[in-house]
């Protein structure tokens, strides 16, 4: 938890983020930092004179990813549907295993059954990361703010 403000919902539930571009790397010489609420996703700039002095170093993921487990279809024209484990998930994406090879930048539509008493919701997401043992990152690529916000209340659910 951090002390800065998120501009669009209030809480404080912010994390200090990597600048993007060269506007925000300048910004930051006057003291204006980029921040992103864990909470609303907002993306936000701040001033703060106390991360002059911050020995924190900046988390290369922007939200928290959450531990769940849970079973989802990842599928493309050419591939067909393909069955995935998901051992954690954020509103910008998951961390999945899957008995099949996933080659980073293939491009997927995802059906993510969620709420129990919901239909599934369905995004766009690709591939971005590729480790040992068939673990890969995907990372939403097209997600509409509904389905967002129901990811982050699956999130809430399972970790309240």
């Amino acid at each position: 938890m951090n002390g800065q403000q998120c501009k669009d919902c209030s809480l404080f539930d912010t994390r200090r983020v990597a600048a993007r571009g060269m506007l925000e790397v300048a910004l930051g010489f006057f003291l204006l930092f980029p921040y992103r609420c864990q909470h609303c996703c907002g993306r936000f700039l701040r001033f703060s004179p106390r991360e002059i002095f911050s020995r924190d170093r900046v988390n290369r993921r922007e939200l928290d990813r959450h531990e769940v487990t849970f079973d989802a279809i990842v599928a493309n024209p050419a591939r067909g549907r393909i069955p995935v484990r998901v051992a954690d998930l954020s509103p910008e994406g998951f961390h999945c295993r899957s008995d099949e090879t996933l080659s980073i930048g293939e491009i997927f539509d995802l059906s993510l059954y969620l709420l129990p008493d919901e239909a599934p919701i369905h995004v766009l997401g690709a591939v971005v990361r590729e480790n040992m043992n068939n673990s890969y990152g995907l990372s939403f690529k097209q997600i509409g703010d509904a389905e967002r916000h129901i990811v982050r209340r699956y999130i809430s659910v399972v970790h309240s």
